[in-house]
């Protein structure tokens, strides 16, 4: 009759253990602040429920009925107990993972919208220099022609100018006068050119002093940011020598795949420009 005792005693120290253990192992998962506790209140409750413990003087019948109540209802509260704390660590768990969801969506994001304002920014810079560039080269273009139509009007006044005639003399006069505007103001459109891509690279105010290119030793180690950062230097003070291509070294180093992991491509036309 010992063996049925010491099975009840033993089921509850099991029990016992096992509520023990599954509370710290929620310690471990959520921290000990959010593990909890048995509630005291409530146990005791559960334990009037079975009644008082049988005393000292009690028949072993009555002392093993008691232990097997008890038995029963330590295994139903840890039961509970490790449910709960279960339920509990699996919504901490999703929300905790619905936190770095939203975390890594939003970053993402971020990262899309930052990729876009960079393209953005590359492509309208660059849209920008190729009109401006192409709206003075047009007007410069229509000077010379202008220029060389007048010189065609200049030289047959000189071949038919009558030394007696002043009115000859005259029109001779305004039509040196319109060259000189012309070439005036085509030397005009020539500076707007080199004055706006020299801004591209330095501020107006400040004196530029003309520097070498320097290539890095090992390019490829990743230092190509190096190479860009020096291009540009090489260039300050330099728009006179590169405009036509300027608009593209400027994309070029600006304008990044992060998919393709690559830079802008220029058009073959440059390309082959480069090596004329």
């Amino acid at each position: 009759m010992q063996s049925e005792p010491m099975t009840h005693l033993q089921t509850i120290d099991s029990s016992i253990q096992d509520l023990v253990h599954a509370t710290a192992d929620l310690a471990t998962v959520m921290g000990p602040a959010q593990a909890g506790q048995l509630d005291q209140q409530q146990l005791q409750q559960r334990l009037q429920t079975i009644g008082t413990p049988p005393p000292g003087r009690a028949t072993e019948e009555q002392k093993q009925e008691y232990l097997g109540k008890l038995s029963t209802l330590i295994q139903q509260i840890t039961q509970s107990q490790i449910d709960s704390n279960i339920n509990q660590a699996t919504q901490n768990i999703t929300t905790k993972t619905k936190a770095i969801e939203n975390a890594i969506a939003t970053t993402k994001q971020a990262l899309h919208t930052l990729e876009k304002q960079d393209d953005s920014s590359a492509v309208t810079t660059y849209n920008s220099s190729i009109d401006k560039i192409t709206t003075l080269m047009t007007h410069i273009a229509n000077r010379d022609v202008l220029y060389r139509s007048v010189g065609v009007k200049l030289d047959t006044a000189y071949n038919g100018l009558d030394p007696d005639n002043t009115n000859g003399n005259d029109q001779i006069d305004k039509l040196q006068t319109l060259q000189r505007n012309i070439q005036e103001q085509k030397q005009s459109l020539q500076n707007q050119i080199i004055q706006y891509y020299d801004n591209t690279f330095r501020d107006s105010k400040v004196k530029t002093n003309l520097i070498e290119l320097k290539i890095p030793k090992d390019i490829h180690t990743g230092k190509g940011q190096m190479l860009i950062d020096n291009m540009k230097a090489y260039l300050r003070g330099r728009a006179s020598e590169y405009y036509a291509i300027i608009p593209y070294l400027q994309r070029i180093s600006d304008d990044f795949d992060n998919k393709q992991v690559t830079y802008w491509k220029p058009p073959f036309f440059y390309v082959r420009f480069l090596f004329l």
